[in-house]
């Protein structure tokens, strides 16, 4: 984020003046996002992660000059974008393919395990792993899921079931794991129907579903590549303070070419996302504290 950003004063911001290594780049750019829209120019200089010896020269980088209002409030002074070069705005290489490609890594992996919480902030939410396995967080067994798109970490998905509900369609779905959502989407008719087994309701004024935070739910339960994936009621179930909780789910309302499914951290709480850029697959590996 450019020190001149305006909606920033709250965050750390990047003094280009202080870098020896910094060069600015031509042209501009323009993002959106579901908390707003940001703006800005182009910069390069050495992006290294902190507190490692992982850096990569001659990363370019969108350094915001303005930003929409509801980025205010996110606790993040930016965004570090981990899907594949294809997606890449102006044809950037994205920094964790920047490391794979100058010889960082000792493995083509990153790894991201988020941890189930409470709070919102000021808290260990949870690791990212660049060049390696987490043997910490993660199970040592895993399915590596071939990719069907180097563009999201993108696979095909063949069931979704709950209680006494269950969808199979005859060829399947498209799906993407997601680290950058909130809450798993997906085709609208299905999102209902499971919210309806496990006993959510939406609520049209809040664009939401909400269910009763106690009781016994069933899991939702999700087959990917000949193997079962489970989000159980501990991780699609988020407390509001006021006595209901919010269902993780919504509908999606993708269209197009896009994915049907976006499974973000109700499911990345349940397995780490092993992302294999040199294979072009993702592995899911039980959490060992979900």
């Amino acid at each position: 984020m450019a020190d001149t950003a305006n909606g920033c004063t709250a965050k750390h911001r990047f003094n280009q003046s202080l870098s020896s290594t910094y060069v600015r780049q031509s042209g501009s750019f323009e993002m959106s996002y579901q908390t707003g829209d940001v703006s800005g120019f182009l910069g390069q200089d050495t992006f290294c992660l902190y507190n490692t010896t992982l850096c990569a020269t001659g990363q370019i980088f969108g350094q915001v000059t303005e930003m929409g209002q509801g980025f205010d409030k996110q606790p993040e002074d930016g965004m570090i974008g981990l899907g594949w070069p294809a997606l890449a705005l102006n044809s950037i290489t994205p920094p964790m393919f920047n490391l794979l490609n100058q010889g960082e890594l000792d493995q083509p992996y990153f790894v991201v395990y988020m941890k189930h919480l409470g709070a919102h902030s000021d808290v260990n939410g949870g690791q990212l792993t660049v060049g390696a396995l987490d043997t910490e967080h993660c199970s040592s067994t895993f399915d590596m899921i071939p990719l069907t798109s180097r563009t999201y970490w993108q696979f095909k998905m063949s069931s979704v079931s709950t209680g006494s509900y269950a969808s199979i369609p005859s060829n399947g779905w498209q799906a993407v794991s997601d680290t950058a959502s909130t809450f798993i989407g997906g085709p609208k008719a299905i999102i209902d129907s499971i919210a309806n087994e496990v006993g959510a309701v939406w609520m049209e004024s809040l664009g939401s579903y909400f269910i009763e935070c106690g009781g016994n739910d069933p899991d939702v339960v999700f087959g990917i590549n000949g193997n079962s994936y489970t989000v159980t009621q501990t991780n699609y179930k988020i407390s509001t303070g006021v006595g209901l909780c919010m269902f993780a789910f919504f509908p999606s309302t993708a269209s197009g070419f896009y994915p049907a499914w976006m499974l973000g951290p109700p499911l990345i709480r349940e397995y780490c996302q092993i992302h294999d850029m040199q294979n072009g697959a993702i592995g899911m590996a039980k959490a060992i504290s979900a």
